[in-house]
């Protein structure tokens, strides 16, 4: 569009509207599906409708310009970024928010094709000036202060019309005039936005988003051309340029901008952001800056879901878990403990429901890659050395282990409990999954060893209790949940538990666990059980659950005797409708029972003080029913029922 220069700022001849109009044509031409994707050569990633026949006419480009494709698309990147750069204004110094986020549109499409096409490393002029002048024209903080400044300006021209200004339009009709009916409304005074507040307009928004999402794709070239030289886009500052005030994830932008960041970063794929980008640094930002003081819930997803996939990429690259491979210094513990107190405070404390499922689910993520340490931890601080101030150290550092292990376990419980919504044990099972508590199993402990005497044909049995898992109850915990989540009424919860229960990674390469991936949830719920009994046979813990399962609480005579009274006297228009239809109630107990049954699961001592205690209940049961029968006079008749005389 021809320019005119004012004192002002430049304004398109045609006007803003038109030169809007004429930016979506533009874009439009770019697009993904539009004609000037057709130039690109067949096998190309990221084209779509482009097959290896050879075609007449294919998206209305002529045989004569299909023959050379790519120079005929190098010649049209470069017709845009040309008349963009004639027309940059509309991105740098327009008050126009829409003109300058379709301009940046326009130039995200150039940018974008240019890459398919000749690789992101591509250093041609008008590329290299597109690039710059793109960069200028996203920076948040400015764009914001301009545009709102142009709408506050609106707002004041608008508040003050004079007061004997006519009522109706000038171009009313007699009629109108006659009667006095006003054509437009005459504006009461707005009061103006205060000092550096924000525009909340669609547009002003729009370009928001996709300023935030072209400064990020920029920063991921890695330093093309003359950006490579400047310091806000080369490698090693990016990242800084990112976090501050100036930033897309800054926490000073507006809400819209940095989810449209966040967004950018995780459809870029944790590859790119690694290759380009410095991960460690940013994940630190964004668990210890951006993600504690963040307010809105997409934003805060977002950056959850980020820290969990870098915080497994920076996992991988050192192999283990973050403390593999030698001592961790300070300051990696101390950004270790803000990771994880950030997201267990957002899993347990924060508002908003969709957030803590998030949360939950990083929290699992961000537990398997601690796990090992954790168990380093409670071995160490075993091992006791001569070292009393060591000794403390560890028995500490066990302790911290062992409660972060309980916290994620008694959240994923809360939030697997059949009352709960859908979305919240999905999130749970998730977090189950991707935590590795399940296969922080120790080794079977095998069959009691037992004797016979010789004298009195008497069998001993002679094993003491196994000690469990390293880790402890949490992991003991952990397999319950899992076992109460396979009888979940949600298919979808069913199979994420199914799935992480049959997995390698619990039963290592020779799958242990003895069924197929494609079995049904209750077979899986089956095996599981048996394969479990075998790891924690004879272990206190594991011992009370198995027990427990099978007789139930204990039973209470005199509130035995208060329920079967109360059976004629409280009456209940509707009962209780249960949660999870799905559910089987005995099956568990009868899982229990038979690894009681076939395996030595309950050391034979145990098992005899807890018969002592079955038939004390027994005893029990009986004399509240006694008691009960006893208070009836003799002769009464059953309620219901009259009396012989009646």
């Amino acid at each position: 569009a021809t320019t005119t220069t004012t004192t002002t700022c430049p304004c398109p001849a045609v006007g803003h509207n038109a030169a809007h109009g004429i930016l979506l044509c533009v874009k439009a031409l770019f697009a993904p599906e539009g004609p000037a994707a057709a130039l690109l050569p067949k096998g190309v990633a990221g084209v779509t409708g482009v097959t290896e026949e050879k075609t007449t006419n294919p998206g209305g480009i002529e045989p004569s310009t299909t023959e050379r494709p790519t120079d005929a698309l190098v010649e049209a990147l470069a017709a845009l970024a040309v008349g963009l750069e004639e027309c940059a204004y509309l991105a740098l110094e327009s008050p126009s928010a829409a003109c300058a986020a379709e301009w940046l549109g326009c130039a995200e499409r150039c940018l974008s094709l240019a890459e398919e096409a000749l690789g992101v490393a591509d250093s041609r002029a008008f590329l290299e000036k597109l690039r710059v002048l793109t960069w200028r024209g996203t920076e948040l903080v400015e764009g914001d202060e301009r545009f709102a400044a142009h709408v506050d300006a609106r707002r004041r021209s608008a508040a003050e019309i004079p007061s004997n200004a006519p009522k109706m339009h000038p171009s009313g009709t007699d009629d109108q005039r006659t009667y006095g009916q006003r054509t437009y409304e005459q504006r009461e005074p707005r009061q103006t936005r205060a000092s550096g507040e924000r525009s909340n307009a669609p547009h002003d928004v729009l370009w928001a988003k996709t300023a935030a999402r072209l400064r990020v794709k920029l920063a991921l070239t890695g330093g093309v051309g003359p950006l490579a030289v400047d310091n806000y886009i080369s490698v090693g500052l990016t990242t800084t340029t990112l976090i501050t005030g100036a930033g897309a994830l800054s926490p000073t932008v507006r809400y819209e901008a940095r989810g449209s960041a966040l967004k950018a970063l995780r459809d870029a794929g944790v590859d790119v952001v690694d290759a380009r980008l410095d991960l460690r640094a940013l994940l630190l930002h964004v668990s210890s800056v951006a993600l504690p003081a963040e307010r809105r819930h997409s934003c805060a997803r977002r950056a959850l879901r980020l820290v969990g996939d870098w915080t497994e990429r920076a996992v991988d690259e050192s192999g283990d878990d973050r403390s593999a491979g030698g001592d961790v210094s300070a300051g990696d513990d101390e950004s270790e403990d803000a990771e994880w107190a950030t997201v267990e405070r957002l899993a347990s404390a924060d508002p908003n429901e969709r957030t803590r499922c998030a949360a939950v689910a990083c929290l699992g993520r961000l537990a398997a890659v601690r796990v090992n340490s954790w168990e380093r931890s409670v071995v160490t601080a075993a091992n006791k050395t001569k070292n009393p101030g060591r000794d403390a150290a560890n028995a500490n550092a066990a302790n911290a282990a062992v409660r972060r292990a309980s916290t994620l376990v008694g959240l994923i419980a809360a939030g697997s409990s059949p009352e709960r919504p859908e979305d919240v044990r999905r999130a749970s099972a998730t977090a189950l999954a991707a935590s590795a508590l399940l296969s922080r199993l120790p080794p079977a402990p095998g069959g009691q060893s037992r004797t016979k005497d010789p004298e009195t044909n008497e069998v001993k049995f002679h094993d003491d209790p196994s000690a469990g898992p390293a880790l402890g109850e949490p992991v003991l915990r952990a397999w319950i949940v899992a076992f109460e989540l396979l009888e979940d009424e949600d298919e979808d919860v069913r199979s994420v538990v199914a799935s992480a229960v049959t997995s390698r990674r619990v039963w290592g390469k020779l799958g242990k666990s003895g069924v197929s991936r494609d079995a049904s949830t209750e077979e899986c719920l089956r095996v599981a059980f048996a394969a479990v009994a075998t790891r924690l046979a004879r272990w206190p813990p594991y011992e009370r659950y198995l027990l427990l399962m099978c007789r139930g609480p204990p039973v209470d005579a005199d509130r035995l005797r208060q329920s079967i009274e109360d059976v004629g006297v409280v009456r209940r228009l509707f009962d209780r409708e249960a949660d999870n239809h799905h559910a089987e109630t005995l099956l568990l107990a009868q899982l229990a029972a038979r690894a009681i049954a076939r395996t030595d699961a309950v050391r034979v001592s145990v098992l005899e003080a807890e018969l002592a205690k079955a038939l004390d209940g027994v005893e029990a049961a009986t004399a509240a029913l006694a008691g009960v029968s006893g208070e009836s006079s003799p002769g009464a008749s059953p309620p219901g029922e009259s009396s012989p005389g009646a």
